[in-house]
C-alpha cells in the first residue's frame, strides 16, 4: 500500500505541467507576430531642372513603418564622396499602411557648380552620382540600399525663321517627366549686336542672322556642336 500511495503522489502533476508548456507554446506564438518590418523599396525618380527650381531630383521609396534610417551621396558607384558642388538633402516620411511608410529623399543641387564637381561626366554630358539608404537601429545597420542615378542633358533646340519658335530644352534620366526651360534662346536677330530677336520672313539672298544665348547664370555656352537647316524638304548641315 505504501508503494501505491507514492505512485499516485508523482505521477499526479504531469496533466499540470502539459497545461503550463502548452499556455508557453502559445505565449511565444503571440510574440513572434510583432517582429519589426525592415523593407526597403524603390518606387521611382523624378527629376525638375526648370530654370529657377529647386529640389531638382525627388526618390521616393516605401520603407519599414517608423523606421530610423540614414542617407548618404556618393560619386558613381558610392566609392567617394562628392566634391566641387553643394547638395542639400531633405526626407519626410508619411504613412502608407500599418506595415509601410512612403519616404520621399528630395536633392537640391547648386546647378552653376555641378560641371566643376566630380558627378559631372564632361564627355556623356551627364550627372552620375550614387545614393545609400541605410535603416538602423541604434548605431547598427539593418538594411542598405544603394542606387546609382543618370541624368543626361539634352541641348538641342529648335526654331524657325519666320516665328522666333523655342522649343524647351529637355532633359532624360529614370523619369519620362524631366524637363529643363529656358536655359537657353535661339531665334533669328537683327544682327549679332542688338540680340533681338525677330519673326520678319527673309527674301532671296537675305542674310540670316541666328542668335543663341544662356538666359541663366546657372548655364554658359561653351560651343555649338552641329547647326542644320531645313528648307521645305531639304537638308542644310
Amino acid at each position: 500500500p505504501i508503494i501505491y500511495y507514492l505512485h499516485r503522489i508523482i505521477t499526479m502533476p504531469c496533466p499540470i505541467f502539459k497545461s503550463f508548456a502548452i499556455g508557453a507554446v502559445l505565449f511565444a506564438s503571440n510574440v513572434s507576430a510583432t517582429i519589426p518590418n525592415w523593407d526597403i523599396n524603390f518606387l521611382q525618380i523624378i527629376t525638375d531642372f526648370d530654370n529657377g527650381s529647386t529640389d531638382e531630383i525627388t526618390l521616393k521609396y516605401e520603407i519599414g513603418m517608423d523606421r530610423t534610417y540614414e542617407i548618404d551621396l556618393f560619386d558613381k558607384g558610392c566609392t567617394e564622396p562628392i566634391t566641387g558642388t553643394t547638395i542639400v538633402t531633405n526626407a519626410t516620411t508619411t504613412p502608407k499602411d500599418s506595415n509601410h511608410d512612403y519616404l520621399d529623399v528630395r536633392l537640391d543641387l547648386d546647378k552653376s557648380t555641378i560641371a566643376s564637381s566630380n558627378i559631372w561626366n564632361l564627355l556623356a554630358s551627364k550627372i552620375e552620382m550614387c545614393t545609400r539608404l541605410r535603416l538602423l537601429s541604434g548605431s547598427n545597420v539593418i538594411k542598405e540600399y544603394a542606387r546609382d542615378i543618370s541624368i543626361a542633358f539634352d541641348y538641342q533646340i529648335d526654331f524657325t525663321s519666320n516665328e522666333g519658335s523655342l522649343r524647351e530644352a529637355s532633359l532624360s534620366s529614370e523619369s519620362s517627366t524631366t524637363t529643363v526651360e529656358n536655359y537657353v534662346q535661339a531665334c533669328t536677330c537683327d544682327d549679332a549686336t542688338s540680340f533681338t530677336c525677330n519673326t520678319d520672313t527673309l527674301g532671296p539672298n537675305s542674310l540670316l542672322n541666328i542668335c543663341v544665348q544662356s538666359i541663366s547664370s546657372d548655364m554658359e555656352i561653351d560651343f555649338l556642336n552641329s547647326l542644320e537647316m531645313t528648307q521645305g524638304t531639304q537638308d542644310m548641315r
